[in-house]
């Protein structure tokens, strides 16, 4: 895309049209009107626009295995043909997807559909944006759930006579995942120094969070006493963990993927400032 043709007026004036065409279903779901998209991209025949453009975009999306009729749904509407008389034409009400496709299918050479193109792209940039920090918040939220976990139930094993934390953990992975933490990092396969819950995925987390409080309650509800049997505790609990794990999800704690980046990458990519992107010109 030229940036000559992306920097002319009629392109940014077209970023804001199209901005301001937006409309939302009652769900949420953005969705714009063929007619209204036609005008705005410079198309002054609707029957051109409609047979070249929309039908590409049609094409485009039955080729990928699509619905069309689930992007591109047909409706009609009434317009004025002069002198008060009023007649039904064919409408659309197009999707994101439908609309994105619509701009890249129209002629390049138009300053109009330059600044479609560039609208849908920044829009697209910003979804991808938003969705990495929602799951980055989430996974951060989920290993500080973990802490939280392990850090009651240390208490709770401290007031009933733990003093070999290492003894009381390490039973957590003998049965969460029937052997030691150095086995599993190396079953694993995680690098020298890093911490298996600072890789761990979703549901591995959960698992950690969930048997920790599960033990803790245990303890205390059971009125355990002594470091002996606390251990035995956290021990039995893990391996209920790991048997509801291997039957719910179809394999062990073990076997399940880590994540490709540790967590301090990103707790550090949320605390960043934002990636600077153009922007929509405002309506």
């Amino acid at each position: 895309m030229a940036r000559e043709l992306i920097e002319h007026p009629l392109a940014q004036q077209t970023m804001k049209r199209m901005e301001g065409a937006k409309r939302q279903t009652p769900g949420g779901q953005d969705y714009w009107l063929a007619r209204e998209i036609a005008e705005i991209l410079g198309y002054r025949k609707w029957q051109n626009f409609h047979d070249n453009v929309v039908a590409r975009a049609r094409e485009a999306i039955e080729a990928t295995g699509g619905d069309a009729s689930h992007h591109i749904a047909e409706t009609s509407k009434m317009v004025g043909v002069g002198e008060g008389a009023r007649r039904r034409v064919v409408e659309y009400f197009l999707t994101r997807a439908a609309c994105y496709l619509i701009a890249m299918n129209g002629e390049p050479s138009k300053p109009e559909v330059a600044g479609a193109q560039a609208y849908f792209a920044i829009q697209t940039r910003k979804q991808e944006i938003l969705e990495v920090e929602v799951k980055d918040r989430a996974r951060l939220h989920k290993r500080e759930k973990v802490t939280a976990a392990l850090k009651r139930v240390s208490d709770v094993a401290k007031d009933v006579g733990v003093t070999r934390y290492d003894y009381f953990h390490g039973a957590k992975y003998d049965g969460l995942y029937e052997m030691s933490a150095k086995e599993v990092g190396r079953h694993k396969g995680l690098r020298y120094g890093e911490s298996l819950l600072d890789r761990a995925g979703h549901l591995e987390l959960s698992a950690h969070a969930f048997q920790a409080d599960l033990a803790a309650e245990k303890i205390l509800n059971d009125e355990i006493s002594g470091e002996a049997r606390a251990i035995s505790i956290n021990r039995e609990v893990a391996r209920r963990v790991r048997k509801l794990v291997i039957s719910e999800a179809g394999r062990a704690p073990e076997d399940l993927p880590l994540e490709p980046e540790p967590i301090q990458a990103v707790r550090k990519r949320i605390k960043a400032p934002s990636p600077q992107l153009p922007t929509t010109p405002k309506k």
